[in-house]
């Protein structure tokens, strides 16, 4: 029997090594929102918890894991929590339940996105905010989720690319 016939060990490797990147980009980034995701559904049971809000940890446990959609998600989640604030107890609880969930949002936003994927990527914030956008426009929900890391992929390629010119 033939022995398969193997590629030259510089391109494996190389190859090897792409392959290597790709994966890790995925792990770095799925890791980095589920850790986005625990810290505010943490932070937004304990602000509720003290509010003295209903459910306030299914709630937080909702922001959190809707925030794993973006820009939908933290929308979705403020809807519910809300809207759930009001049903069960009154206009002024559900008012402080907004201002928790805005609260939450803005530091999302500005604190830890920034901290956690931009920098796990090298990737400015800004550049985030319109790979998210246009893997929006292009593909839905889907997009959205995927943009950042089939942004962070691009640029690898892109280096490897531009190195081996």
């Amino acid at each position: 029997m033939n022995k398969p016939e193997e590629y030259p060990k510089g391109k494996n490797n190389d190859r090897d090594s792409l392959f290597k990147e790709i994966k890790n980009v995925f792990f770095t980034y799925f890791k980095g929102k589920l850790t986005i995701a625990l810290i505010l559904g943490a932070l937004a049971w304990g602000m509720l918890w003290i509010l003295k809000i209903p459910y306030s940890g299914i709630m937080g446990v909702l922001i959190g894991g809707l925030n794993l959609i973006p820009y939908i998600g933290p929308l979705l989640s403020a809807i519910l929590v809300v809207g759930t604030t009001l049903i069960l107890t009154n206009l002024k609880k559900a008012l402080w339940a907004l201002a928790v969930v805005i609260l939450l949002q803005i530091m999302d936003d500005w604190i830890l996105q920034p901290k956690i994927l931009g920098k796990a990527f090298g990737i400015n914030p800004i550049m985030i905010f319109v790979l998210v956008f246009v893997g929006g426009l292009a593909f839905g929900i889907p997009g959205m989720i995927l943009a950042v890391p089939i942004g962070a992929i691009l640029k690898i390629i892109f280096k490897k690319y531009k190195r081996n010119l």
